[in-house]
């Protein structure tokens, strides 16, 4: 599956399958090993940045990625839009970030081990390279009894799952899941007509980012 990997303490060499119109690019630093898979598409929006402190990494389309590559030590995810993961390395704290959108639209999963912390976009993947096989029988209940699951629990025991809007932070050998934002679900109190026209401020304002992102690219 397509995305970024990460390794802390014993690394894992991650296997990528030749395939045209891909690639891959890797980073490495004292004890964090970081890889990315990707499709040869939408390459402007995946960015990878470094300077003397910080380096970053994203997978997916980035509908501001302007204002967030010109600020991208300090920008507020909150404020980032679009289809995305990301991993945000502070290269002398060796502080890691891993988060995705808003709303989870890419998978990340992460586990701790004896062996250290690591990070993948497939959950399978991640469960073979780490030895961890054991069913977890908490998640199978919760989906036999509400038929769904949307938290960090997953179906293999000791994997566990960054939900949307959560940030995942790794330093000195621990790792800690925090969210960075959240739907309020407070009413709004608008008239029909206030309505009608906020939906239609907000539907257009979507499609045209889809546009212009397509338009970017020659789409």
């Amino acid at each position: 599956m397509y995305g970024i990997r990460i390794s802390t303490g014993k690394p894992i060499d991650w296997q990528f399958p030749k395939q045209e119109n891909t690639f891959v690019r890797q980073w490495e630093t004292d004890g964090i090993r970081l890889s990315q898979w990707s499709l040869c598409k939408f390459e402007k929006d995946k960015l990878w940045l470094e300077d003397e402190n910080n380096f970053l990494v994203v997978e997916g389309v980035l509908f501001n990625r302007s204002e967030i590559a010109a600020q991208w030590q300090q920008t507020d995810i909150a404020a980032w839009r679009g289809s995305f993961s990301c991993v945000r390395i502070h290269k002398k704290t060796h502080e890691i970030q891993v988060f995705n959108d808003q709303i989870g639209s890419h998978m990340l999963f992460w586990c701790q081990t004896d062996q250290g912390i690591y990070v993948s976009p497939d959950l399978f993947e991640l469960a073979h390279f780490t030895g961890l096989q054991e069913m977890s029988t908490e998640f199978m209940r919760r989906i036999l009894e509400s038929g769904y699951g949307n938290d960090e629990r997953t179906m293999v025991k000791g994997i566990r799952r960054v939900g949307a809007g959560q940030v995942l932070t790794i330093k000195n050998g621990k790792a800690e899941v925090t969210r960075y934002y959240n739907f309020d679900n407070k009413p709004v109190h608008l008239d029909e007509n206030e309505a009608l026209a906020r939906t239609n401020e907000l539907f257009r304002q979507a499609v045209k980012r889809v546009i212009d992102k397509n338009e970017e690219y020659g789409l």
